[in-house]
């Protein structure tokens, strides 16, 4: 049970890790780190050995040596056992195509069905923002007027490509050839690009313009009605929990993302796997007390099938945007899509996005009703105790979800 998990420091911190400069030095650190762990918690129960649920928090995410390491020591050393025993908590689960071939078995869905686990778990949690509540105000696009159509905020380099990242460096063409999009001033590496609302052009681009606007990213998202977040190093970005906490209903993007699994979809928070149809009722109370529908407040775009040629450059684009215009010419030409609920119709995306906002008002309020309510999930509020707990944001869930995995299990 829960109750039985006891906080745990030993001295053998993973940061600690990184500090040792021998490869065997690392490794054996490591060992120590997950034996320690498994020997205090274990405990003999009718004659054989068990541990409680052991959670673990990770403050990076898996692309990086140190992080990696530490898993495939899990992996490798300890029994299986003992791994169906531990949940690795972190701002992302996802493991690049190399090292989820090499641990065959590792739940990298953290809301998968704990009877078909094999091994660890790895699950996303919402990555920590300054944003502390939800104001209805904000969220609310009837109080609310949002002269931004469709918004990017972030970095075009940010990405596994020498030359770039393509799937943002496609988007942002898109969105200034076809769609007009303004770009904050000198944008090439990192800024904001929008495509204004019919009607409300200047007051978009007096925001996007303004160069010392107050909370820039908090506004900024704050006034448009979807926000792109598309993939960067790796298939999540923390600007996801930002436009959910503002009020953005947020685009997401599955596969199209180097050294990753193209099949795959990108594990948000929260977000409820599929095929469920013959899911146990265990699990189903599992689901149904932390998983968020992600159909219900944001828009999925499919880029496991991408695929193009070679664009050519475009002559709208200006001397500052150089470095945009060089990457470009390395990227796919991505054309994303969105299927349309109960039809077998594939839609470009900004027309896509341009007629729910102005012609499909049940979808689109259908949308802002989701965000809505999924935004306190994503929250964590800071004014918490064991005395008066919160029951509506993202700590509180988690609590949920380790409680519940440890009753089942």
């Amino acid at each position: 049970m829960l109750s039985q998990t006891r906080i745990w420091d030993r001295g053998s911190r993973a940061h600690d890790i990184v500090k040792h400069r021998s490869l065997d030095e690392k490794q054996t650190r490591n060992r120590i780190y997950w034996d320690t762990i498994r020997t205090t918690y274990s405990r003999e129960k009718h004659g054989e050995v068990e541990w409680p649920l052991i959670v673990v928090h990770s403050a990076v995410v898996f692309n990086q040596g140190f992080a990696k390491a530490i898993l495939k020591s899990l992996y490798f050393n300890q029994t299986k056992d003992f791994q169906r025993r531990v949940v690795i908590g972190g701002i992302e689960s996802q493991l690049d195509a190399n090292e989820a071939s090499a641990m065959v078995g590792v739940c990298l869905d953290g809301l998968s069905n704990p009877a078909t686990q094999k091994s660890f778990r790895l699950l996303s949690l919402p990555y920590p923002t300054s944003a502390s509540t939800v104001l209805p105000e904000v969220v609310d696009h009837k109080r609310n007027i949002r002269p931004i159509l469709v918004l990017f905020d972030g970095s075009l380099a940010k990405g596994k490509g020498h030359h770039g990242n393509p799937v943002r460096i496609e988007m942002v063409h898109r969105m200034q050839i076809e769609h007009g999009a303004v770009c904050s001033p000198h944008f090439t590496k990192k800024g904001e690009c929008a495509v204004c609302v019919e009607g409300e052009e200047k007051e978009c681009k007096g925001l996007i313009n303004h160069e010392d606007l107050p909370g820039r990213v908090w506004t900024l998202a704050a006034k448009a009605v979807f926000c792109m977040e598309p993939p960067g190093d790796t298939p999540t970005r923390s600007h996801f929990y930002v436009a959910v906490a503002m009020g953005c209903i947020p685009i997401v993007f599955d596969g199209g993302v180097p050294g990753y699994s193209m099949s795959e979809p990108t594990y948000w928070a929260w977000r409820r796997p599929g095929n469920l149809e013959e899911s146990d009722g265990s699990y189903r109370k599992i689901l149904d007390a932390v998983a968020l529908d992600y159909s219900q407040f944001t828009i999925a775009v499919d880029l496991s099938d991408s695929s193009g040629s070679q664009v050519k450059d475009s002559p709208i684009l200006d001397e500052d945007q150089e470095d945009l215009r060089r990457n470009r010419s390395h990227s796919r030409n991505y054309d994303p899509r969105v299927r349309v609920e109960g039809t077998s119709l594939n839609v470009p995306l900004f027309e896509y996005l341009k007629n729910v906002q102005s012609h499909g008002r049940s979808r689109f309020e259908d949308l802002q009703k989701g965000l809505g309510g999924a935004a306190a999930a994503m929250i964590y509020a800071p004014e918490r105790s064991f005395v008066v707990p919160r029951e509506d944001d993202a700590f509180s869930r988690f609590i949920k979800l380790v409680t519940l995995l440890s009753e089942s299990s």
